[in-house]
């Protein structure tokens, strides 16, 4: 299978040093020195499994498109003289919707949400009232009807399916670009400015380098607001010396403070799945993974699906749709 890089080699190079390295950082464990082609990759992550078992990694060169679009106008962006153009700007907000929609916390997260689903649905099929209802609802549907032992194997065939790693990261790959898509919509119209940091600080980026806050209106702030949500601001790192920040009014560009920088970094390594990469060895860096790093975990304590906490009834409409 095809070693893919999760996180673009070409985004990561972005925080590599003069010597092309870049520091990898890790909740519990030493920093350590790596480069870019090493870092944020996993062989066949992309790869969807067809009803013949067969491997399709057709999505990669897909990706790779969306990915090359984007590397001119990524490299120009920390350059104070450039100015993010319409068609580029497009170009940007497909690539961030791609960066949270493929990265492996979300893969992660969907991988507990789809079995929160099965559990659901497995319930729900002990149900006899909404077994009959389910049958009805076929018969509309299609024009016939089933026994309840039909429709009952019809449910084990189902929940067999879905128990398996494969459909689970098929169901993942299979929403991926629609995700992207709906994300760059919902970026696309909010005002963007580009944070410039203030030396000796300096932004760093994670293996979920996307994340988002919502002010509350009490000075504080939540992270893991869903991009379309009103106020929300989109946060992401361009390379040590800039950070796209998507819902913030103002000027499109701004020095940002010390301060700042060190928020921004903060609210990224909360979001982190395991990794955190920056351009530069720093103590304090390191003692932010190890008090602060993947806190949050997506579909848990951030970006929670609004079905999520529902009443069982809302649950067993949902997974109606499944057979």
């Amino acid at each position: 299978m095809i070693r893919s890089h999760v996180i673009p080699r070409h985004y990561l190079q972005q925080f590599q040093g003069s010597d092309e390295r870049i520091w990898v950082y890790g909740k519990g464990s030493a920093p350590r020195q790596s480069t870019p082609l090493r870092e944020g990759a996993e062989r066949g992550y992309f790869a969807y499994t067809t009803k013949s078992g067969v491997a399709d990694e057709s999505l990669e060169e897909h990706l790779a498109k969306f990915e090359d679009e984007a590397v001119e106008p990524l490299r120009l962006m920390s350059n104070q003289c450039y100015w993010l153009r319409p068609g580029d700007k497009k170009k940007i907000a497909e690539y961030v919707g791609l960066m949270f929609s493929r990265a492996s916390a979300r893969r992660n997260g969907t991988g507990k949400m789809w079995d929160e689903l099965r559990r659901t649905y497995e319930e729900a099929s002990k149900d006899p009232g909404w077994v009959l209802k389910q049958i009805s609802r076929y018969k509309q549907i299609s024009g016939k009807l089933i026994s309840q032992k039909e429709f009952l194997e019809a449910v084990a065939r189902v929940l067999q399916k879905a128990g398996t790693p494969e459909e689970k990261k098929n169901m993942f790959l299979t929403n991926l670009l629609r995700l992207a898509e709906k994300i760059s919509e919902d970026l696309i119209d909010k005002p963007w400015q580009i944070w410039d940091s203030t030396s000796p600080s300096e932004f760093i980026t994670t293996d979920n380098p996307v994340v988002t806050v919502q002010p509350d209106g009490r000075a504080g702030f939540s992270i893991g607001a869903g991009f379309a949500n009103k106020g929300v601001v989109t946060m992401f790192p361009i390379d040590p010396t800039s950070c796209l920040i998507i819902g913030n009014r103002g000027a499109d560009r701004r020095r940002a403070t010390v301060q700042a920088v060190q928020d921004v970094n903060k609210t990224l390594v909360m979001c982190m799945e395991r990794w955190s990469y920056a351009k530069a060895f720093s103590v304090d860096t390191q003692w932010l993974v190890d008090h602060a790093g993947a806190t949050l975990k997506y579909f848990e304590n951030a970006f929670v699906p609004k079905w999520r906490g529902n009443d069982p009834e809302h649950l067993k409409r949902l997974m109606s749709d499944l057979i």
